[in-house]
């Protein structure tokens, strides 16, 4: 009988409980937490945590890099994750507040993205593969149900003009190549790629130049070329995701936006 009691003694299991994290940092796979003195996971905030200040996500990840607050910015050491104040970073001059006031051109960019992101939402699912996406917003910006051709304005390369024809082509829903190719480019920025907008000629007469070229805009994505406009007006159909583009072309520009 006594041996009996020691042996259930010894198998019977223990409940216990885990001793609540509370103002520590937590490591969890490639991501780092904090846990405040309630034991919960600090989120979506900066929080002063000792002498240095930490932003995290709306799940609770520690974040390094540049982070966006707004109209403003700022930039947290990708080693330590503490915000930088008081140095220079990116050639960006960072002041005692650990905070930057966002360019004209980063906001545009914000918001051309932002739209990017509601046209995607309209045109793609979850379920759809990032090629898949390429290929629906593709579809969509060559789409006359979509679009109608237009010349807003004279063409002139200044910071940021990809974001503010990119705009215009979905607000006003129409355009020219310039525009074709900027609402495609962010579309394409948007589903996560790192598109390169071309501004260059291409053989043709609208232009009226002696040399027999014209001013033409399209987009490279990882070495590859895509035209929109030329889809969309048909004289160059095709150009989709091709290793070459099928006629000569002068680049005057190349930007990754």
């Amino acid at each position: 009988m006594l041996l009996l009691v020691l042996t259930l003694a010894v198998f019977m299991p223990v409940s216990a409980n885990a001793a609540p994290k509370t103002n520590q940092w937590v490591n969890k796979g490639r991501y780092r937490y904090y846990y405040n003195r309630k034991g919960k996971k600090v989120k979506n905030k900066v929080k002063q945590i000792g002498n240095f200040r930490y932003s995290f996500d709306k799940k609770g990840r520690m974040q390094t890099g540049w982070q966006i607050f707004g109209s403003k910015k700022a930039y947290f050491s990708k080693k330590s994750g503490r915000m930088q104040v008081n140095k220079k970073v990116d050639g960006v001059k960072i002041g005692k507040s650990g905070y930057v006031k966002r360019s004209k051109t980063e906001l545009k960019e914000q918001k051309a993205l932002e739209k990017a992101k509601q046209i995607l939402a309209k045109i793609t699912t979850s379920k759809m593969s990032k090629s898949q996406k390429l290929y629906a917003a593709f579809q969509y910006m060559t789409s006359r149900a979509n679009f109608s051709y237009r010349t807003w304005r004279g063409f002139s390369v200044y910071d940021g003009w990809e974001y503010d024809y990119a705009l215009e082509m979905y607000e006003k829903r129409a355009g020219n190549c310039y525009n074709f190719a900027c609402g495609f480019a962010m579309l394409a920025k948007a589903i996560g790629y790192q598109p390169q907008v071309i501004a260059g000629r291409v053989p043709g007469g609208v232009d009226g130049a002696p040399d027999g070229f014209t001013r033409h805009s399209l987009v490279k994505i990882n070495g590859l070329y895509y035209d929109p406009e030329a889809q969309f007006d048909g004289w160059a159909r095709g150009v989709y995701g091709l290793g070459y583009y099928p006629m000569y072309l002068q680049i005057l520009s190349i930007r990754t936006i």
